[in-house]
């Protein structure tokens, strides 16, 4: 549904309504996956927002001191540079309107983020538990051969979410980066194949008193705090448990004991408890070690890269040397066998040749009295020890 607006930003007269231009920007599910690569890449291209959604290890840059920026404030950037192009009648109203219009916006950026990233670390855990490893990025994923059962394996887990590599690339150098509670818990719109289909509707915007904006007829929540055209200054550190214990000490704060019994009650409630040991306090070499356990997990699936390519490569040598033996070697071994048949033919023909001559000019009874009647004769030259003809 098609919200309007009451602003005396847009309108001359507090009680005239603008309908906002264009269709619906949230409501196109065909650009569902663009949405959610384009979210990526407007991460991916900016170091602010990088820093400010996926904190690295370390001290962050203090906002009070004009660095860093409020994640409610990077949330509603990303959804500018998705949408604002393409819708900006739209954001325009949202940039004087009030603070809950706003929120509805970039906390589905927010919940696309959590989601993102938790199909990252299940995926990631998913690959743990198998042989082909979850240190490897895209390029070294295009170089395995076909036949490679890792490439099938990442196949599987890219078909079920193409966003693993690129989401593993900004959490790398952030492992103390947890998802927070999500922040339009209204919706479930971010939660399916698409991710990203159905982004909030245009809402009924508050009307110039800064009484904040009613639910419209898709069940976006209303903004209760009354802050009319606040800018995007919230933290969006507080989760929702935090929230409503600060209300409720609020609350109590400004109760006034009127009895005896409440009197009791109270004294009964200051009185010592037991002692509760405190927290152990984190050790800031904590991210350290974490830090070098991600680098030693690295290196020993790179070492086991490097065993399985030297098997390769031996197993490939070996192939190479059975096909060398059969077409080079195998050829080569038969040709000599031949030329020495005929080496050995040719001596014993020699060898009879010499026996008929020296029959020839000295007739059988000579020869056969020296060398008998036999051919026998081993190849020995006959001339060598008959004697001369007279």
């Amino acid at each position: 549904m098609t919200g309007r607006i009451r602003s005396s930003a847009l309108v001359g007269a507090a009680s005239m309504d603008t309908r906002l231009p264009g269709d619906n920007p949230f409501k196109d599910k065909e650009r569902g996956e663009k949405d959610v690569k384009a979210v990526i890449t407007a991460i991916e291209d900016s170091p602010a927002l990088t820093n400010a959604l996926f904190p690295s290890c370390g001290q962050n840059e203090s906002s009070l001191n004009g660095g860093g920026m409020k994640k409610a404030e990077a949330y509603y950037k990303c959804a500018e540079a998705v949408w604002s192009k393409r819708f900006p009648e739209y954001f325009k109203a949202l940039a004087t309107g009030p603070k809950g219009d706003r929120e509805a916006v970039w906390s589905k950026v927010k919940n696309l983020l959590v989601w993102l990233t938790k199909e990252t670390q299940k995926h990631k855990k998913r690959m743990e538990g198998t042989r082909s490893g979850n240190e490897m990025t895209q390029d070294e994923l295009d170089q395995l051969p076909h036949d490679d059962e890792r490439r099938s394996a990442w196949g599987g887990v890219l078909a079920e979410f193409p966003y693993y590599f690129r989401m593993t690339a900004l959490l790398s150098d952030r492992p103390n980066w947890e998802p927070v509670s999500l922040g339009n818990t209204e919706s479930d719109d971010i939660t399916h194949v698409a991710g990203f289909s159905a982004p909030p509707p245009y809402t009924t915007l508050g009307n110039s008193t800064g009484n904040g904006s009613s639910v419209d007829g898709d069940g976006l929540v209303d903004d209760e705090d009354g802050l009319g055209n606040a800018g995007i200054n919230d933290d969006d550190d507080d989760s929702d448990d935090a929230k409503k214990r600060k209300r409720r000490g609020s609350h109590a704060s400004s109760t006034i004991v009127l009895d005896d019994d409440a009197d009791a009650d109270a004294d009964a409630d200051t009185k010592p408890k037991a002692d509760v040991k405190p927290a152990a306090k984190k050790s800031k070499y904590a991210s350290d070690l974490v830090e070098l356990a991600n680098a030693e997990e690295r290196t020993q699936h790179k070492r086991l890269d490097v065993a399985l390519k030297d098997i390769d490569a031996e197993r490939a040598r070996a192939q190479a040397d059975e096909v060398h033996s059969r077409h080079v070697l195998g050829p080569k071994a038969q040709a000599a066998l031949v030329r020495e048949q005929r080496k050995s033919e040719n001596d014993e023909f020699k060898r009879k040749m010499q026996l008929l001559e020296a029959r020839e000019k000295y007739g059988d009874a000579a020869v056969n009295e020296m060398y008998g009647t036999s051919f026998g004769l081993s190849g020995m030259d006959l001339g060598l020890y008959l004697p001369p003809p007279s």
